[in-house]
């Protein structure tokens, strides 16, 4: 499950110009993908489910990140299908993953380095029916703003 993990957030971050259709990503496969990395802000939408990305280039708190996915889990709790995610944190060196499902974030975990020039927070969050617009709106208001 963690390389299906890994395999999934490199797709999300990568192909802004694929569909992220269910059928689909049971039939990734590590094969499917290119070594480097390229961050989308594009969204995509199939039949009301949704997926976005969230971004910010310097690093941000971690209480305001985590007050951030806090807030998401428990307001959509219901409309949240998935959030991955990489944090440039100001206290850590290191980038931080989070993961969290409907109301349920898994306890974070870190990399020992920063996977090619990436250096910047990125959040892929898939919904159905999820309001970008305020989420949007939330993460700038609380991250973006909170420095």
């Amino acid at each position: 499950m963690v390389a299906f993990n890994r395999i999934f957030f490199r797709y999300c971050l990568r192909n802004q110009q694929q569909p992220l259709a269910k059928e689909m990503l049971l039939r990734l496969r590590p094969t499917h993908f290119q070594p480097s990395l390229s961050v989308s802000t594009s969204t995509h939408n199939h039949k009301g489910v949704h997926t976005f990305c969230l971004s910010a280039d310097e690093p941000i708190k971690w209480a305001v990140a985590i007050s951030f996915l806090r807030w998401l889990a428990r307001t959509y709790s219901h409309k949240l299908l998935r959030m991955k995610g990489i944090l440039n944190i100001m206290e850590s060196d290191k980038p931080i993953i989070v993961q969290g499902v409907e109301h349920y974030l898994f306890p974070e975990t870190s990399l020992e380095a920063w996977p090619g020039n990436l250096r910047s927070t990125q959040l892929i969050i898939i919904g159905d029916g999820l309001p970008e617009r305020d989420v949007r709106e939330k993460f700038s208001a609380m991250v973006l703003e909170t420095k």
